[in-house]
């Protein structure tokens, strides 16, 4: 967990440095030579663009030619993959049905061998009693009627053990057959009980999850293409205004961002909202701003509770304040005005929902902040493709631990951890607060959106829900 005196240190810069910071002579020199940097690259991306442009009308001459030959196969690769597993699934349901058929007459005939080896065995120990009982009634006849001596008598028993080692040699051989029956029955339907004959298919079923994907692999490099044109135009684009705007105070209101931990974002217009997230706003404009690089964390906040500024989190279950070794986790369970009276604390504010939605997209319109990849692990989320697999993740995530899925600004965690409190109201009249960005416990893409809203009572304490701070600045 961060010391305290780290809540002092930002609380002195916030203070102090914001009016110092443009009276400093090697700020303003180091300013200067910024704003040549920025006006040198503008002039630089002026004179790429009209090459950028060519490529992507290029690409998208292209995109026109291939594209529907290329969906149309991507359709027809994926329909047989769907084909092909419908048609291996029903093969592995009947593969097991008879499987368990013929472990069922493995196992029926197993008992009935077992019966039929019992009743031989019942059946040799009476045919061997009985021969005994002859054995021993012929030698009696055999004393009675001799007239001889000694040696007539013990011929008479010699006669008795021989037919008694008959009777017990048939007696133990009489089931030798039934035994074999037995055993080879019984092995046989353990053998069957123990092994699935249809792992061959399942294997085959299996293997195609996931293949679609690479149905798509051609479809994907041509719009990939076409992105990257797009996305080159864009930031040459971006680089022109950003020389366009560069002046002394503009670089001195990064800087002074920089300082705080924040992040610049110049003026600019950008689309608000999208169909998906059933939020269509269109064009909105917003002034230069400056907003925290991460969400506020436990570590920070305890800072501000233990000066006696800022209350005291919930104590619920799944609340990060309330437990151990969670200090770099974003803070949660804190209402609307806890998270605003917070900000106040360090002279900064909640963000309004436009600048938090311009800063997790940008101006090219991306889906996730990101962009348009589907959400995986670029961000600690529940959702189907996170490392820890869907429906499992049980708390926040250390924040900005999931670079690869920050903001073209640079921002963490704008998916994902915790949702954020804006300053925003959700409609007029309503005292709901608009709410920004998912959490972990979101499960669809949906809601994982940049475009996406949502709206919370400002007396909420909920463990998916937390802030970040902003700032104006002078332009």
């Amino acid at each position: 967990m961060k010391p305290i005196s780290g809540w002092f240190a930002l609380a002195a810069v916030a203070s102090g440095t914001l009016v110092a910071v443009a009276a400093d002579p090697e700020l303003r020199t180091r300013a200067e030579a910024e704003v040549a940097r920025l006006r040198a690259l503008a002039a630089r991306s002026q004179s790429e663009l009209p090459g950028a442009r060519k490529r992507v009308a290029s690409a998208a001459q292209a995109a026109t030619v291939e594209l529907p030959a290329l969906r149309a196969s991507k359709e027809a690769c994926e329909a047989a993959i769907v084909a092909r597993r419908a048609a291996l699934a029903k093969e592995v349901e009947g593969c097991r049905v008879k499987a368990k058929e013929v472990a069922a007459a493995l196992a029926e005939r197993a008992v009935r061998a077992q019966a039929e080896f019992d009743a031989c065995t019942k059946d040799a120990a009476e045919a061997r009693t009985t021969c005994d009982r002859d054995c021993t009634q012929s030698v009696k006849i055999c004393k009675q009627t001799s007239r001889a001596g000694t040696s007539v008598r013990g011929a008479c028993l010699t006669r008795e053990k021989a037919c008694k080692e008959v009777c017990t040699n048939r007696a133990e051989h009489a089931c030798d057959a039934r035994r074999v029956d037995e055993e080879t029955a019984r092995e046989a339907a353990a053998a069957v009980a123990g092994s699935d004959p249809c792992v061959p298919l399942v294997q085959q079923r299996d293997a195609l999850d996931g293949q679609e994907a690479a149905c798509g692999a051609s479809l994907e490099q041509v719009e990939a293409a076409l992105e990257a044109a797009k996305a080159e135009v864009m930031e040459l684009e971006a680089r022109v205004a950003l020389g366009s705007q560069a002046s002394e105070s503009y670089v001195i209101d990064a800087m002074t961002c920089g300082r705080l931990g924040m992040a610049y974002l110049p003026a600019g217009t950008f689309t608000m909202g999208d169909s998906v997230a059933k939020v269509k706003f269109g064009k909105m404009s917003v002034a230069a701003f400056c907003i925290d690089r991460a969400e506020v964390t436990t570590s920070d906040y305890a800072g501000c509770v233990a000066l006696g500024k800022c209350s005291s989190p919930g104590p619920a279950e799944g609340c990060n304040a309330a437990g151990d070794a969670r200090g770099e986790h974003p803070i949660n369970c804190v209402d609307w005005q806890q998270a605003t009276t917070y900000c106040e604390s360090l002279g900064l504010r909640l963000p309004t929902e436009e600048e938090w939605e311009y800063a997790a997209r940008g101006i090219d319109a991306r889906v996730y902040p990101w962009g348009n990849e589907p959400p995986r692990n670029q961000l600690c989320w529940d959702g189907d493709g996170n490392h820890l697999g869907q429906s499992r993740r049980r708390s926040t995530c250390v924040v900005q631990s999931h670079a690869s899925g920050n903001s073209p600004y640079g921002l963490a965690d704008m998916a994902g951890n915790v949702a954020e409190w804006t300053s925003s109201l959700w409609a007029a009249g309503d005292d709901d607060r608009v709410t920004r960005g998912g959490s972990w416990t979101t499960l669809g893409l949906a809601g994982v959106r940049a475009a996406v809203r949502d709206g919370a009572p400002p007396t909420l304490q909920s463990p998916d829900l937390g802030f970040r701070c902003a700032r104006s600045t002078r332009n």
